[in-house]
């Protein structure tokens, strides 16, 4: 981690797993409530057309 950032190249098939896993709040504008939720995505329109996207905690189609 870098400047509080972690980048992470992972496959578009195992995106939604490795999201819910690691309970990172993917909401648009951060606003899943809990004391879990300590990682949030910094840019949720990357996971854009990825099809497993709705595994991610808070993940809201774009469309």
């Amino acid at each position: 981690m870098t400047d509080g950032v972690l980048h992470l190249k992972v496959r578009a098939a195992t995106v939604g797993y490795v999201l819910r896993q690691w309970i990172v709040d993917c909401s648009p504008k951060h606003s899943l409530i809990g004391k879990e939720y300590r990682l949030w995505l910094k840019n949720y329109l990357a996971l854009y057309g990825v099809s497993n996207a709705v595994l991610a905690p808070g993940y809201k189609d774009p469309r």
